[in-house]
């Protein structure tokens, strides 16, 4: 074995620089982020819920780049979370960032799973009718993406219980993984 294996290998303190996304764990621009995508998801389904399924095409393409313009501060949230966490797992504060990003990742899903729900219970013949609409095109992939699964989903509550359960069950087996991972020298 080299002295470069013993002491780390090539990688060793090889460090990301994630100072694009947030200054530290201890940013509270993470915490705005999270707050403002849990409000604008509030305000998603006070405009759209029991619409989904009768919105005219352009006004679906404006509900989908809508979802995805609020869900991007929490993902990157969650990204930067798991981006330090990676890369440090012994340090209790990235594990609690990261927890403290998925349960409120897990809020902003929640507010926001009745899109999906309504969407899939449209009839077939109309979601297709509107997929192949012109003001659709950039957003087809995606929403036809999300009827491949229409026979695999529960109701709003069943699906919310689901989030609520990810992150003591396989988000937290999959943490633990990590963990164990990371402490392993080779």
């Amino acid at each position: 074995m080299s002295e470069t294996a013993v002491a780390g290998g090539p990688a060793a303190g090889v460090r990301w620089d994630l100072s694009h996304l947030y200054t530290g764990p201890d940013d509270p621009q993470i915490e705005k982020d999270l707050a403002g995508a849990l409000a604008a998801a509030n305000a998603f389904a006070e405009r759209y819920r029991g619409r989904v399924a009768s919105l005219a095409a352009p006004d679906l393409a404006r509900a989908v780049d809508e979802l995805e313009a609020l869900q991007e501060p929490a993902a990157r949230a969650g990204a930067y979370a798991g981006l330090v966490f990676a890369a440090d797992t012994q340090t209790p504060r990235h594990g609690a960032l990261l927890q403290h990003v998925s349960e409120r990742g897990t809020e902003i899903r929640n507010a926001l799973v009745f899109f999906e729900l309504e969407w899939l219970a449209a009839d077939a013949a109309r979601a297709d009718a509107l997929l192949a609409e012109p003001a659709l095109a950039r957003r087809r992939h995606f929403l036809a993406g999300l009827r491949r699964y229409r026979e695999h989903v529960l109701s709003e509550l069943e699906e919310r219980v689901l989030a609520e359960t990810h992150n003591t069950g396989s988000a937290a087996w999959s943490r633990l993984f990590d963990q164990i991972m990371a402490d392993l020298s080779f």
